[in-house]
C-alpha cells in the first residue's frame, strides 16, 4: 500500500488525482458521487500500470489511532 493526498477530485465525472509521498501524481476513478473522499484527504491505495500510466485503486481513508480521518483541509474533516 502507498500513501498520498487527494489534490483533485471531480465527483461529477468520477476522476481524481493523488499526490503521492514521492511527489508523483496518480489518477484514480470513483464509482459514485457519494464517495467519502474529499480534496486534501490522506489515503492509502494500490498502484496498477495501464497504457496511459499509473492508476490508483482500492483507495481507503487513513484513520488516526483514535478513530478520526486525517484531512489537511480545514473545511472538511479535521483531526484535533
Amino acid at each position: 500500500m502507498r500513501l498520498g493526498i487527494i489534490i483533485s477530485l471531480n465527483k461529477t465525472i468520477g476522476i481524481g488525482i493523488i499526490k503521492d509521498l514521492n511527489g508523483g501524481k496518480i489518477r484514480f476513478h470513483v464509482e459514485s458521487a457519494d464517495t467519502p473522499f474529499f480534496v486534501h484527504d490522506l489515503v492509502s491505495y494500490e498502484i496498477y500500470v495501464i497504457e496511459s500510466g499509473l492508476f490508483a485503486v482500492n483507495l481507503n481513508l487513513v484513520i488516526a489511532e483514535y478513530g478520526k480521518e486525517y484531512s489537511f483541509n480545514p473545511k472538511n474533516k479535521i483531526v484535533n
